[in-house]
């Protein structure tokens, strides 16, 4: 299967007010030539100047494919915010796809990052424990067996692909999660109480209507016990570490410094469908709890440096 063949799966691309970051995602799905592509745009902050204006740019950006494909637009007059426009767009995608490929507009993907996503969501198909599949690899490469992808049971979604059923299995409110948090499940799940008070904290602010979507799949995830597949190589580059992101503002070394290269093929599969947990353990430490841990360390050197608490 060629990647610049029609064989590749359907691309969403997420976006809003960024046209630089869209061009470069633009260009490069140019090389790649996907035969269907599904663009997904929120409106205008009336609050931000020049957004009206970029918004506009990036639309324009988009409008006129190079290449022979079937276009799909659901483009907002109004602005939903980060949560409500991901979510109602993932899930108007997927009325109309068993699967798909999923871009946000600062996540530039390597060449082969659509075929290795095409390939694993023809592989995991009807496999209901695999629920999504990243491009990204931000851990230390330590497969003993050469795979050329393992699993976790954290999703990496800064470039991936998934099936409708997993967006259908998705509470975006996380209505479960009043009931459970008085009960040792999450204990049980991730056995860590570092990691509990984290995604506590989460599913907490998640409750209390905060503004972002992806947290409502880890919840899924945690729920079906679900695993998302992890490249043996770094197939995507997040360039949206900075002050344009809605989420992520900071540079995080080893995680927003990771620049994509390609895989190779054939993919060699691993024998067992199941997590694993020292790559687990790495996730958690470098986009969760630990990540956390990271930042409060550095906010607590800089007072201290600064006079605002004792040395």
């Amino acid at each position: 299967m060629d990647e610049r063949s029609a064989d590749i799966a359907p691309v969403a691309v997420f976006f809003y007010n960024r046209p630089n970051k869209l061009s470069r995602l633009w260009e490069r799905l140019q090389q790649v030539k996907p035969q269907k592509i599904y663009l997904i745009a929120d409106g205008p902050n009336p609050g931000k100047q020049h957004d009206y204006d970029q918004c506009s740019r990036c639309r324009e950006i988009v409008s006129k494919p190079d290449w022979p494909c079937q276009v799909f637009s659901l483009f907002r007059d109004r602005n939903l915010g980060c949560k409500r426009s991901v979510v109602e767009g993932l899930k108007w995608v997927f009325s109309h796809e068993p699967c798909a490929i999923i871009l946000e507009d600062d996540c530039i993907p390597a060449i082969s990052f659509f075929r290795y996503a095409t390939a694993l969501l023809h592989q995991y198909s009807d496999d209901d424990r695999v629920m999504a599949i990243s491009g990204r690899r931000i851990h230390a490469p330590d497969d003993p067996e050469n795979n050329s992808y393992l699993f976790s049971r954290y999703a990496l979604i800064h470039g991936w692909a998934t099936w409708a059923q997993t967006i259908e299995a998705v509470d975006w409110e996380l209505g479960e999660w009043e009931t459970l948090r008085s009960t040792d499940w999450l204990f049980r799940e991730l056995g860590n109480p570092t990691y509990v008070a984290f995604w506590t904290w989460v599913f907490d602010r998640m409750r209390q209507g905060w503004d972002t979507w992806d947290y409502a799949l880890a919840f899924a995830m945690f729920r079906k016990q679900g695993l998302c597949a992890i490249p043996s190589v770094n197939l995507v580059e997040n360039i949206g570490y900075d002050s344009d992101g809605s989420n992520t503002l900071d540079q995080h070394p080893g995680v927003s410094d990771r620049k994509a290269s390609d895989i190779g093929f054939p993919l060699f599969h691993p024998q067992k469908v199941e997590t694993d947990k020292s790559v687990d353990d790495q996730l958690e430490w470098l986009v969760h709890s630990g990540l956390v841990h990271r930042q409060m360390g550095i906010a607590r050197r800089r007072m201290k440096t600064r006079g605002f608490i004792e040395q």
